[in-house]
């Protein structure tokens, strides 16, 4: 008794313009440069499949959106092994010429974490979007690098909360 339990949910957009963000449909609507990742169906986040990136690599996708309210990137990534040189980056483009907008960029080896980007341009969007990955090797030992769950899209509006009953026995 007395025990709490944590649970982490994140919703996708209702207006989802990734296509093929869960890389059930390995890499579809993505355009790929450099060591080509691959799909995997073991250790990814969920589902059947995620991405791997090692090497030098990049991974792109662009679309459009209407009237969204703050849109906002949502994926989940965990990176292995490399000898900290390595650099996974992420990149949110919007505006007319998609240039980049908001990024992230880590070197640090860790399980599967959730992070999110946000557009930051107005409060309700309309134009073009879209993402790039990328992993620059740069030291003598490789990382990986999987993905998986990358949706882009309006923001909820904030923290939701819900509360769930409590069954002791």
């Amino acid at each position: 008794m007395g025990q709490t339990t944590s649970l982490t949910f994140v919703l996708r957009p209702p207006d989802d313009v990734m296509n093929n963000g869960d890389f059930e449909n390995g890499l579809n609507n993505w355009e790929v440069s450099g060591t080509p990742p691959d799909n995997v169906t073991s250790g990814q986040y969920s589902g059947n499949s995620s991405l791997r990136l090692s090497g030098t690599t990049a991974l792109s996708q662009t679309d459009s959106i209407s009237n969204s309210y703050q849109p906002i990137l949502s994926f989940w990534y965990k990176m292995e092994g490399g000898d900290g040189d390595d650099v996974f980056t992420v990149e949110l483009l919007g505006t007319g010429g998609l240039t980049p907008v908001n990024s992230f960029s880590t070197s640090t080896n860790s399980g599967w974490q959730q992070a999110s980007l946000p557009l930051n341009l107005i409060e309700v969007y309309t134009g073009p979007v879209g993402v790039n990955f990328s992993l620059a090797q740069n030291g003598s030992t490789q990382a990986t690098v999987y993905v998986d769950e990358v949706s882009l899209g309006a923001s909820w509006g904030g923290p939701l909360k819900t509360y769930l009953p409590v069954i002791s026995q």
